[in-house]
């Protein structure tokens, strides 16, 4: 399975059993330029903001939980909101404490070796 992402938004996905490029990808799920820009409210996008996702990079590493459905960020930054970081957990370690729900996020170092949490899904804690 590869996601294929505009910046933090989902365009589409594609099941396949080998690398594919950003055009192949766009060209399997049929992607309409003028009608994503429209469900975005965007006059122009920039094609090297595309990238692929394949599953193996999606597994998570920590867990917020609360009793909000939606994801508290889309993204966390290391240095820019202790309180949001004291709040992921490893998820070997992580403890719900009678939340209802468990927001995902991947850890990774961004291009300026700056450590992040991306947000990947929410499910019932």
């Amino acid at each position: 399975m590869v996601k294929i992402m505009y910046e933090d938004v989902l365009v589409g996905e594609v099941t396949t059993n080998k690398s594919l490029t950003v055009d192949e990808a766009l060209n399997l799920i049929d992607f309409d330029e003028q009608e994503f820009l429209e469900e975005q409210g965007w006059d122009d996008i920039d094609y090297n903001e595309f990238k692929l996702v394949y599953a193996d990079e999606q597994k998570p590493t920590h867990v917020i939980f609360s009793n909000d459905v939606d994801a508290p960020f889309q993204k966390v930054t290391a240095g820019q909101n202790e309180d949001l970081e004291n709040q992921l957990q490893e998820i070997e370690t992580s403890k719900n404490n009678g939340k209802r729900y468990a927001h995902y996020y991947k850890e990774k170092f961004n291009d300026y070796d700056v450590l992040e949490w991306h947000y990947l899904e929410t499910v019932n804690a």
